[in-house]
């Protein structure tokens, strides 16, 4: 069916990076293909992240898109579910990043809460 085909199509995109970045102050990653380049844009692939020991998990994962029409812009926002709480409220944290043609780079702020330093950039696709 045609869902199945989308979806299919999307695991079969591009890898243009993979790692575990809570996208903090200094922080910069480059993808391996421009995003003028994508056919639309960049997946994000956000994670849980255990700070101990440096490695995103493979559960609580949330994505974000970015359109190459928008780079470049200092300030790109996504809001990632990160957890849900004893009471059933689900848990959000916002990264606040730069997108440039080639790059993206993390703010201080994107790591100073808990929720904030329990999610990092796992991956980005094209798309």
């Amino acid at each position: 069916n045609e869902l199945y085909e989308r979806v299919e199509k999307l695991e079969n995109n591009a890898t243009l990076w993979t790692g575990a970045n809570v996208m903090g102050a200094g922080a910069t990653i480059t993808p391996s293909k421009k995003l003028s380049e994508c056919k639309n844009g960049w997946i994000l692939v956000w994670a849980d992240y255990d700070e101990t020991t440096g490695v995103a998990n493979n559960s609580q994962v949330a994505t974000s898109v970015v359109p190459k029409q928008i780079a470049p812009t200092s300030s790109f926002y996504c809001l990632i579910p990160s957890g849900i709480n004893a009471n059933g409220t689900v848990t959000s944290c916002g990264k606040s990043l730069g997108i440039s043609d080639t790059s993206i780079s993390g703010y201080a702020g994107n790591n100073a809460t808990v929720d904030g330093q329990d999610v990092c950039l796992k991956a980005v696709y094209e798309f």
